[in-house]
Protein backbone atom coordinates (compact mmCIF):
# COMPACT_ATOMS: atom_id res chain seq x y z
CA UNK A 1 0.00 0.00 0.00
CA UNK A 2 1.39 3.38 -0.99
CA UNK A 3 2.50 5.44 2.01
CA UNK A 4 0.74 8.80 1.56
CA UNK A 5 2.22 10.09 4.83
CA UNK A 6 5.79 9.68 3.50
CA UNK A 7 4.75 11.24 0.22
CA UNK A 8 3.25 14.19 2.03
CA UNK A 9 6.31 14.98 4.18
CA UNK A 10 8.80 14.06 1.49
CA UNK A 11 7.07 16.32 -1.00
CA UNK A 12 7.04 19.11 1.55
CA UNK A 13 10.81 18.80 2.09
CA UNK A 14 11.42 18.93 -1.63
CA UNK A 15 9.14 21.94 -1.89
CA UNK A 16 11.06 23.78 0.86
CA UNK A 17 14.36 22.95 -0.82
CA UNK A 18 13.18 24.28 -4.18
CA UNK A 19 11.82 27.43 -2.52
CA UNK A 20 15.15 28.12 -0.76
CA UNK A 21 17.17 27.59 -3.94
CA UNK A 22 14.80 29.81 -5.91
CA UNK A 23 15.00 32.51 -3.21
CA UNK A 24 18.81 32.46 -3.25
CA UNK A 25 18.90 32.76 -7.05
CA UNK A 26 16.30 35.55 -7.07
CA UNK A 27 18.17 37.40 -4.31
CA UNK A 28 21.36 37.29 -6.36
CA UNK A 29 19.53 38.60 -9.42
CA UNK A 30 17.79 41.39 -7.46
CA UNK A 31 21.03 42.53 -5.80
CA UNK A 32 22.78 42.59 -9.18
CA UNK A 33 19.99 44.61 -10.78
CA UNK A 34 19.89 47.08 -7.89
CA UNK A 35 23.65 47.47 -8.02
CA UNK A 36 23.52 48.32 -11.71
CA UNK A 37 20.49 50.62 -11.46
CA UNK A 38 21.32 52.40 -8.18
CA UNK A 39 25.12 52.15 -8.49
CA UNK A 40 25.43 50.69 -5.01
CA UNK A 41 29.07 50.06 -4.05
CA UNK A 42 30.97 49.71 -0.79
CA UNK A 43 34.58 50.88 -0.35
CA UNK A 44 36.34 48.28 1.81
CA UNK A 45 39.86 49.76 1.53
CA UNK A 46 41.31 50.80 4.87
CA UNK A 47 42.08 54.34 3.68
CA UNK A 48 38.88 54.74 1.60
CA UNK A 49 40.89 54.77 -1.63
CA UNK A 50 37.79 54.66 -3.83
CA UNK A 51 35.82 57.30 -1.93
CA UNK A 52 36.00 61.08 -1.66
CA UNK A 53 36.02 63.36 1.38
CA UNK A 54 32.79 64.75 2.81
CA UNK A 55 34.08 68.28 2.12
CA UNK A 56 34.45 67.38 -1.56
CA UNK A 57 30.90 66.01 -1.72
CA UNK A 58 29.59 69.19 -0.06
CA UNK A 59 31.45 71.36 -2.58
CA UNK A 60 30.14 69.34 -5.52
CA UNK A 61 26.55 69.51 -4.27
CA UNK A 62 26.77 73.31 -4.23
CA UNK A 63 28.47 73.51 -7.63
CA UNK A 64 26.50 75.73 -10.02
CA UNK A 65 28.73 75.47 -13.10
CA UNK A 66 28.10 72.76 -15.70
CA UNK A 67 31.22 70.60 -15.85
CA UNK A 68 32.06 67.86 -18.33
CA UNK A 69 34.71 65.23 -17.58
CA UNK A 70 35.99 63.63 -20.77
CA UNK A 71 38.20 60.54 -20.56
CA UNK A 72 40.24 59.90 -23.69
CA UNK A 73 39.64 56.16 -23.68
CA UNK A 74 36.99 53.65 -24.52
CA UNK A 75 35.00 53.18 -21.33
CA UNK A 76 35.62 49.46 -20.99
CA UNK A 77 39.33 49.86 -21.75
CA UNK A 78 39.65 52.52 -19.07
CA UNK A 79 37.73 50.55 -16.47
CA UNK A 80 39.76 47.40 -17.08
CA UNK A 81 43.14 48.92 -17.88
CA UNK A 82 45.59 46.23 -18.88
CA UNK A 83 48.65 48.35 -18.08
CA UNK A 84 49.96 45.64 -15.69
CA UNK A 85 50.93 47.14 -12.32
CA UNK A 86 49.30 50.47 -13.21
CA UNK A 87 45.82 48.94 -13.41
CA UNK A 88 45.00 49.85 -9.79
CA UNK A 89 45.77 53.53 -10.48
CA UNK A 90 43.33 53.76 -13.40
CA UNK A 91 40.71 51.69 -11.62
CA UNK A 92 40.85 54.15 -8.73
CA UNK A 93 40.72 57.11 -11.11
CA UNK A 94 37.66 55.73 -12.88
CA UNK A 95 35.86 55.18 -9.58
CA UNK A 96 36.62 58.76 -8.42
CA UNK A 97 35.23 60.09 -11.72
CA UNK A 98 32.06 58.06 -11.15
CA UNK A 99 31.69 59.38 -7.57
CA UNK A 100 32.15 62.99 -8.76
CA UNK A 101 29.38 62.58 -11.33
CA UNK A 102 27.13 60.89 -8.79
CA UNK A 103 27.66 63.72 -6.27
CA UNK A 104 26.59 66.59 -8.53
CA UNK A 105 23.79 67.09 -11.03
CA UNK A 106 25.99 69.52 -12.98
CA UNK A 107 28.79 67.02 -13.76
CA UNK A 108 28.62 64.73 -16.77
CA UNK A 109 31.11 62.10 -17.91
CA UNK A 110 32.01 61.13 -21.47
CA UNK A 111 34.43 58.52 -22.79
CA UNK A 112 36.07 59.20 -26.16
CA UNK A 113 38.18 56.64 -27.99
CA UNK A 114 40.87 58.71 -29.73
CA UNK A 115 41.56 55.96 -32.27
CA UNK A 116 37.93 55.91 -33.42
CA UNK A 117 37.47 59.68 -33.09
CA UNK A 118 40.77 61.26 -34.22
CA UNK A 119 39.05 64.58 -35.03
CA UNK A 120 38.16 65.04 -31.35
CA UNK A 121 41.73 66.04 -30.48
CA UNK A 122 41.48 69.00 -32.86
CA UNK A 123 39.18 70.82 -30.43
CA UNK A 124 42.07 71.49 -28.05
CA UNK A 125 45.35 73.35 -28.45
CA UNK A 126 47.48 70.55 -27.02
CA UNK A 127 48.24 66.94 -27.89
CA UNK A 128 45.84 64.45 -26.34
CA UNK A 129 46.91 60.94 -25.37
CA UNK A 130 45.04 57.97 -23.87
CA UNK A 131 44.27 58.21 -20.16
CA UNK A 132 43.92 62.00 -20.23
CA UNK A 133 41.04 63.57 -18.27
CA UNK A 134 39.62 66.79 -19.76
CA UNK A 135 37.81 68.97 -17.21
CA UNK A 136 35.73 71.59 -19.03
CA UNK A 137 33.31 74.31 -17.90
CA UNK A 138 30.36 75.25 -20.08
CA UNK A 139 30.06 78.60 -18.27
CA UNK A 140 33.63 79.91 -18.59
CA UNK A 141 34.62 77.82 -21.65
CA UNK A 142 37.92 77.08 -19.91
CA UNK A 143 39.34 73.58 -19.68
CA UNK A 144 42.21 71.74 -18.07
CA UNK A 145 43.76 68.50 -19.29
CA UNK A 146 44.98 66.10 -16.60
CA UNK A 147 47.65 63.53 -17.40
CA UNK A 148 48.36 60.40 -15.31
CA UNK A 149 51.35 62.21 -13.76
CA UNK A 150 48.94 64.83 -12.41
CA UNK A 151 46.46 62.46 -10.77
CA UNK A 152 49.22 60.40 -9.17
CA UNK A 153 51.28 61.93 -6.36
CA UNK A 154 54.86 60.67 -6.60
CA UNK A 155 57.37 61.39 -3.83
CA UNK A 156 61.08 60.61 -4.14
CA UNK A 157 63.49 59.56 -1.41
CA UNK A 158 67.26 59.13 -1.32
CA UNK A 159 69.01 56.01 -0.02
CA UNK A 160 68.88 57.28 3.59
CA UNK A 161 65.13 57.91 3.36
CA UNK A 162 65.34 61.69 3.07
CA UNK A 163 62.72 63.33 0.80
CA UNK A 164 64.18 64.83 -2.39
CA UNK A 165 62.73 66.72 -5.34
CA UNK A 166 62.06 65.16 -8.74
CA UNK A 167 64.96 67.13 -10.17
CA UNK A 168 67.31 65.81 -7.47
CA UNK A 169 65.96 62.29 -8.03
CA UNK A 170 66.87 62.50 -11.70
CA UNK A 171 70.39 63.61 -10.75
CA UNK A 172 70.70 60.70 -8.32
CA UNK A 173 69.63 58.24 -10.99
CA UNK A 174 72.03 59.79 -13.51
CA UNK A 175 74.88 58.89 -11.12
CA UNK A 176 73.38 55.42 -10.39
CA UNK A 177 72.47 56.37 -6.83
CA UNK A 178 69.44 54.54 -5.40
CA UNK A 179 66.17 56.45 -5.44
CA UNK A 180 62.90 55.25 -3.95
CA UNK A 181 59.36 56.23 -4.94
CA UNK A 182 56.16 56.46 -2.96
CA UNK A 183 53.08 56.72 -5.19
CA UNK A 184 49.83 58.01 -3.71
CA UNK A 185 46.40 58.55 -5.23
CA UNK A 186 45.82 62.21 -6.11
CA UNK A 187 42.82 61.76 -8.39
CA UNK A 188 40.37 63.46 -6.03
CA UNK A 189 42.43 66.61 -5.51
CA UNK A 190 43.52 66.74 -9.18
CA UNK A 191 39.95 66.67 -10.52
CA UNK A 192 38.60 68.94 -7.78
CA UNK A 193 41.40 71.47 -8.33
CA UNK A 194 40.69 71.44 -12.08
CA UNK A 195 36.96 71.95 -11.48
CA UNK A 196 37.63 74.86 -9.10
CA UNK A 197 40.01 76.39 -11.64
CA UNK A 198 37.85 76.17 -14.77
CA UNK A 199 34.59 77.09 -13.01
CA UNK A 200 35.90 80.21 -11.23
CA UNK A 201 34.33 83.13 -13.09
CA UNK A 202 36.71 85.65 -11.46
CA UNK A 203 39.99 83.72 -11.07
CA UNK A 204 43.03 85.25 -9.42
CA UNK A 205 45.77 86.00 -11.95
CA UNK A 206 49.36 85.50 -10.84
CA UNK A 207 52.39 86.36 -12.99
CA UNK A 208 56.06 85.49 -12.59
CA UNK A 209 58.29 88.18 -14.04
CA UNK A 210 60.91 87.49 -16.71
CA UNK A 211 63.50 89.46 -18.63
CA UNK A 212 65.91 90.27 -15.80
CA UNK A 213 67.60 86.93 -15.18
CA UNK A 214 64.91 85.58 -12.86
CA UNK A 215 65.57 82.07 -11.54
CA UNK A 216 62.79 80.23 -13.36
CA UNK A 217 63.76 76.63 -12.44
CA UNK A 218 63.63 77.48 -8.73
CA UNK A 219 59.98 78.53 -8.83
CA UNK A 220 58.59 75.80 -11.09
CA UNK A 221 57.38 73.69 -8.16
CA UNK A 222 55.68 76.66 -6.51
CA UNK A 223 54.13 77.67 -9.81
CA UNK A 224 52.64 74.18 -10.12
CA UNK A 225 51.21 74.39 -6.59
CA UNK A 226 49.54 77.69 -7.45
CA UNK A 227 47.99 76.17 -10.58
CA UNK A 228 46.81 73.16 -8.57
CA UNK A 229 45.02 75.57 -6.25
CA UNK A 230 43.01 77.25 -9.02
CA UNK A 231 45.23 80.28 -9.65
CA UNK A 232 45.73 81.38 -13.26
CA UNK A 233 49.52 81.53 -13.58
CA UNK A 234 51.37 83.25 -16.41
CA UNK A 235 54.75 84.75 -17.27
CA UNK A 236 55.27 88.48 -17.77
CA UNK A 237 58.41 89.70 -19.57
CA UNK A 238 58.99 93.14 -18.04
CA UNK A 239 61.49 93.97 -20.79
CA UNK A 240 58.69 93.76 -23.34
CA UNK A 241 55.91 95.27 -21.24
CA UNK A 242 55.24 98.99 -21.19
CA UNK A 243 52.03 98.74 -19.14
CA UNK A 244 51.09 95.99 -16.71
CA UNK A 245 47.54 94.74 -17.11
CA UNK A 246 45.43 96.23 -14.34
CA UNK A 247 43.49 92.95 -14.18
CA UNK A 248 46.62 91.17 -12.95
CA UNK A 249 46.28 90.50 -9.21
CA UNK A 250 49.70 89.29 -8.06
CA UNK A 251 53.14 89.82 -9.62
CA UNK A 252 56.17 87.88 -8.38
CA UNK A 253 59.74 89.11 -8.94
CA UNK A 254 61.59 85.86 -8.24
CA UNK A 255 65.35 85.99 -7.73
CA UNK A 256 66.34 88.49 -10.46
CA UNK A 257 70.00 88.52 -11.43
CA UNK A 258 69.90 92.01 -12.94
CA UNK A 259 68.61 95.29 -11.57
CA UNK A 260 65.22 96.47 -12.81
CA UNK A 261 65.19 99.65 -14.87
CA UNK A 262 63.63 102.84 -13.55
CA UNK A 263 60.94 102.62 -16.24
CA UNK A 264 59.92 99.15 -15.01
CA UNK A 265 59.91 100.26 -11.38
CA UNK A 266 57.83 103.33 -12.21
CA UNK A 267 55.29 101.06 -13.92
CA UNK A 268 55.26 98.77 -10.88
CA UNK A 269 54.56 101.86 -8.76
CA UNK A 270 51.63 102.86 -10.96
CA UNK A 271 50.22 99.33 -11.00
CA UNK A 272 50.42 98.97 -7.20
CA UNK A 273 48.68 102.28 -6.60
CA UNK A 274 45.79 101.26 -8.83
CA UNK A 275 43.84 99.47 -6.08
CA UNK A 276 44.08 97.43 -2.89
CA UNK A 277 43.83 94.06 -4.65
CA UNK A 278 47.32 94.35 -6.19
CA UNK A 279 50.25 92.54 -4.57
CA UNK A 280 53.91 92.64 -5.54
CA UNK A 281 56.09 89.81 -4.19
CA UNK A 282 59.88 90.17 -4.22
CA UNK A 283 62.31 87.32 -3.58
CA UNK A 284 66.05 88.15 -3.78
CA UNK A 285 68.48 85.80 -5.49
CA UNK A 286 71.26 83.87 -3.79
CA UNK A 287 74.02 85.84 -5.50
CA UNK A 288 75.59 88.80 -3.73
CA UNK A 289 74.49 91.36 -6.32
CA UNK A 290 73.47 94.84 -5.29
CA UNK A 291 70.33 95.92 -7.14
CA UNK A 292 70.54 99.66 -6.61
CA UNK A 293 67.30 100.66 -8.33
CA UNK A 294 65.36 97.79 -6.81
CA UNK A 295 66.69 98.49 -3.31
CA UNK A 296 65.58 102.12 -3.62
CA UNK A 297 62.10 101.02 -4.74
CA UNK A 298 61.78 98.62 -1.78
CA UNK A 299 62.90 101.36 0.62
CA UNK A 300 60.12 103.65 -0.65
CA UNK A 301 57.76 100.89 0.43
CA UNK A 302 59.39 100.64 3.87
CA UNK A 303 61.36 97.40 3.40
CA UNK A 304 64.98 96.45 2.74
CA UNK A 305 66.73 93.19 1.92
CA UNK A 306 69.92 93.24 3.99
CA UNK A 307 73.18 91.98 2.57
CA UNK A 308 73.39 89.76 5.62
CA UNK A 309 72.49 86.13 6.17
CA UNK A 310 70.61 85.00 9.25
CA UNK A 311 72.56 82.32 11.13
CA UNK A 312 71.24 80.43 14.17
CA UNK A 313 73.69 79.85 17.02
CA UNK A 314 71.22 78.12 19.37
CA UNK A 315 71.24 74.44 18.37
CA UNK A 316 67.71 74.01 19.74
CA UNK A 317 66.49 76.01 16.75
CA UNK A 318 68.79 74.59 14.08
CA UNK A 319 68.31 71.49 11.95
CA UNK A 320 72.08 71.40 11.38
CA UNK A 321 74.98 73.87 11.18
CA UNK A 322 73.53 75.48 8.02
CA UNK A 323 69.74 75.07 8.22
CA UNK A 324 67.71 76.84 10.88
CA UNK A 325 64.09 76.80 11.98
CA UNK A 326 61.81 79.77 11.35
CA UNK A 327 58.37 80.66 12.68
CA UNK A 328 55.34 82.42 11.20
CA UNK A 329 54.01 85.63 12.74
CA UNK A 330 51.70 88.39 11.61
CA UNK A 331 48.63 88.38 9.39
CA UNK A 332 49.03 84.96 7.74
CA UNK A 333 50.20 83.00 10.81
CA UNK A 334 46.80 81.79 12.04
CA UNK A 335 46.89 78.01 12.10
CA UNK A 336 50.67 77.94 11.69
CA UNK A 337 51.71 79.17 15.16
CA UNK A 338 53.18 75.81 16.19
CA UNK A 339 54.67 74.93 12.80
CA UNK A 340 58.31 75.23 11.93
CA UNK A 341 59.78 76.32 8.63
CA UNK A 342 63.27 75.71 7.32
CA UNK A 343 65.58 78.56 6.36
CA UNK A 344 68.76 78.08 4.33
CA UNK A 345 70.84 81.02 3.05
CA UNK A 346 68.03 83.33 4.08
CA UNK A 347 68.58 87.09 4.28
CA UNK A 348 67.30 89.52 6.84
CA UNK A 349 64.32 91.59 5.69
CA UNK A 350 64.33 94.89 7.56
CA UNK A 351 61.47 97.29 8.17
CA UNK A 352 62.39 100.94 7.60
CA UNK A 353 60.75 103.98 9.16
CA UNK A 354 59.28 105.25 5.91
CA UNK A 355 56.55 107.91 6.34
CA UNK A 356 53.10 106.82 5.19
CA UNK A 357 54.01 103.12 5.22
CA UNK A 358 52.80 100.38 7.56
CA UNK A 359 54.80 97.14 7.77
CA UNK A 360 54.89 93.88 9.71
CA UNK A 361 57.02 90.75 9.96
CA UNK A 362 55.73 87.52 8.40
CA UNK A 363 58.52 85.02 9.10
CA UNK A 364 61.25 85.38 11.69
CA UNK A 365 64.09 83.47 13.30
CA UNK A 366 64.05 82.08 16.80
CA UNK A 367 66.07 83.81 19.50
CA UNK A 368 69.81 83.31 19.32
CA UNK A 369 70.26 84.20 15.66
CA UNK A 370 72.97 86.49 14.30
CA UNK A 371 73.30 88.51 11.09
CA UNK A 372 76.41 87.62 9.08
CA UNK A 373 77.47 90.12 6.38
CA UNK A 374 77.79 88.65 2.90
CA UNK A 375 81.04 90.61 2.74
CA UNK A 376 82.85 89.98 6.05
CA UNK A 377 85.67 92.29 7.26
CA UNK A 378 89.03 91.91 5.55
CA UNK A 379 90.72 90.63 8.71
CA UNK A 380 88.50 87.51 8.79
CA UNK A 381 90.68 84.97 7.01
CA UNK A 382 90.80 81.75 9.03
CA UNK A 383 88.07 79.68 10.65
CA UNK A 384 89.30 80.90 14.03
CA UNK A 385 88.92 84.51 12.86
CA UNK A 386 85.43 83.69 11.68
CA UNK A 387 84.39 82.20 15.03
CA UNK A 388 85.85 85.17 16.87
CA UNK A 389 83.98 87.57 14.59
CA UNK A 390 80.70 85.68 14.99
CA UNK A 391 81.03 85.89 18.78
CA UNK A 392 80.95 89.69 18.58
CA UNK A 393 77.68 89.85 16.63
CA UNK A 394 74.47 90.57 18.59
CA UNK A 395 72.08 87.67 19.06
CA UNK A 396 68.33 88.01 18.80
CA UNK A 397 65.21 87.48 16.70
CA UNK A 398 65.40 88.72 13.11
CA UNK A 399 62.80 89.11 10.38
CA UNK A 400 63.30 87.08 7.19
CA UNK A 401 59.99 87.99 5.53
CA UNK A 402 57.78 91.04 5.80
CA UNK A 403 54.96 92.94 4.13
CA UNK A 404 54.16 96.63 3.77
CA UNK A 405 51.48 98.90 2.40
CA UNK A 406 51.21 102.63 1.79
CA UNK A 407 48.43 104.70 3.22
CA UNK A 408 47.70 107.72 1.03
CA UNK A 409 44.96 110.20 0.32
CA UNK A 410 42.95 107.51 -1.48
CA UNK A 411 43.33 105.08 1.38
CA UNK A 412 45.44 101.93 1.38
CA UNK A 413 47.09 101.02 -1.93
CA UNK A 414 48.39 97.62 -2.96
CA UNK A 415 50.90 95.80 -0.81
CA UNK A 416 54.48 94.56 -1.07
CA UNK A 417 55.69 91.19 0.29
CA UNK A 418 59.39 90.34 0.58
CA UNK A 419 60.76 86.87 1.39
CA UNK A 420 64.45 86.57 2.24
CA UNK A 421 65.43 83.53 0.15
CA UNK A 422 64.29 81.62 -2.96
CA UNK A 423 65.08 78.41 -1.05
CA UNK A 424 61.97 78.97 1.05
CA UNK A 425 60.12 77.91 -2.12
CA UNK A 426 62.39 74.95 -2.90
CA UNK A 427 60.54 71.87 -4.14
CA UNK A 428 62.04 69.62 -1.46
CA UNK A 429 60.52 71.84 1.24
CA UNK A 430 57.19 72.29 -0.55
CA UNK A 431 56.63 68.51 -0.74
CA UNK A 432 58.00 67.67 2.74
CA UNK A 433 55.08 66.59 4.93
CA UNK A 434 56.86 67.51 8.17
CA UNK A 435 57.04 71.19 7.18
CA UNK A 436 54.29 73.59 6.18
CA UNK A 437 55.90 75.64 3.43
CA UNK A 438 53.34 74.76 0.74
CA UNK A 439 50.33 75.16 3.03
CA UNK A 440 51.60 78.47 4.39
CA UNK A 441 52.29 80.06 1.01
CA UNK A 442 48.94 78.91 -0.39
CA UNK A 443 47.28 80.39 2.68
CA UNK A 444 49.10 83.68 2.01
CA UNK A 445 47.99 83.78 -1.62
CA UNK A 446 44.43 82.70 -0.82
CA UNK A 447 44.19 85.48 1.77
CA UNK A 448 45.61 88.05 -0.64
CA UNK A 449 43.06 87.06 -3.29
CA UNK A 450 40.12 86.85 -0.88
CA UNK A 451 39.53 83.17 -1.52
CA UNK A 452 37.38 81.28 0.96
CA UNK A 453 38.91 77.82 0.66
CA UNK A 454 36.82 75.06 2.23
CA UNK A 455 38.47 71.99 0.72
CA UNK A 456 41.91 70.78 1.74
CA UNK A 457 42.96 67.32 0.59
CA UNK A 458 45.90 64.97 1.09
CA UNK A 459 46.90 62.16 -1.28
CA UNK A 460 45.89 58.60 -0.36
CA UNK A 461 48.41 55.79 -0.37
CA UNK A 462 47.87 52.85 -2.70
CA UNK A 463 47.78 50.32 0.14
CA UNK A 464 46.28 46.89 -0.23
CA UNK A 465 42.57 46.86 0.66
CA UNK A 466 41.46 45.51 4.00
CA UNK A 467 39.41 42.85 2.22
CA UNK A 468 41.87 41.72 -0.43
CA UNK A 469 40.50 38.81 -2.51
CA UNK A 470 42.56 37.65 -5.52
CA UNK A 471 40.78 37.21 -8.82
CA UNK A 472 41.23 33.41 -8.70
CA UNK A 473 39.60 33.28 -5.26
CA UNK A 474 36.73 35.43 -6.54
CA UNK A 475 36.04 32.87 -9.27
CA UNK A 476 36.25 30.01 -6.77
CA UNK A 477 33.89 31.73 -4.34
CA UNK A 478 31.48 32.45 -7.18
CA UNK A 479 31.42 28.75 -8.14
CA UNK A 480 30.95 27.73 -4.51
CA UNK A 481 28.08 30.07 -3.64
CA UNK A 482 26.33 30.22 -7.01
CA UNK A 483 26.68 26.60 -8.14
CA UNK A 484 28.16 24.14 -5.66
CA UNK A 485 26.20 25.25 -2.59
CA UNK A 486 22.78 25.33 -4.34
CA UNK A 487 23.49 21.89 -5.88
CA UNK A 488 24.53 20.54 -2.48
CA UNK A 489 21.32 21.82 -0.94
CA UNK A 490 19.32 20.25 -3.80
CA UNK A 491 21.10 16.90 -3.49
CA UNK A 492 20.69 16.90 0.28
CA UNK A 493 17.01 17.62 -0.10
CA UNK A 494 16.58 14.83 -2.61
CA UNK A 495 18.49 12.46 -0.31
CA UNK A 496 16.25 13.34 2.66
CA UNK A 497 13.12 12.94 0.53
CA UNK A 498 14.14 9.53 -0.85
CA UNK A 499 15.20 8.30 2.56
CA UNK A 500 11.92 9.29 4.13
CA UNK A 501 10.01 7.78 1.22
CA UNK A 502 11.64 4.37 1.81
CA UNK A 503 10.80 4.32 5.50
Amino acid sequence: MYNFRKLKYGGFSLFITVVIITAVVLLNVIVELLSERLDVRIDLTDNMLFSVEDSTVEYLRNLNSDIKLTITNNEEDFKSSNMSSDSLYYSQMNEIVRVFAQSSDTITVEYVDLLRNPAFAGRYDTTLTPYNIIVESAVTSRYKILTPNEYLDIKYFSADGSPISERDAQMHMAFNSPVYQDISAAAEQAILSAIMSVSDETPTRVAFSAGYGEDKPSHEAFRQILEDNAFLVEELDLNLTTQIDDKLNILILFAPEHDYSNDVLNELERWLEESQDKTLVFVPGLQNTRLVNTDRFLAEWGLAVAHELIWQTDLRYAANDQIQYLKAVGEFSKGFEEDRFLGLFVRAVEQLRTPGVIAETLLESFDGAIKIPLEPPDWVESEQDEQEYFSTLPRGVYSVAAQSARVGVRGENGRLLVFGSPLLFDESLLVAEQYSHAEYFINVFNTLSGKDVTVTLAPKAFRLPALDIPAADVRNLTLIFCLALPLAVLILGMFVWIRRKRK
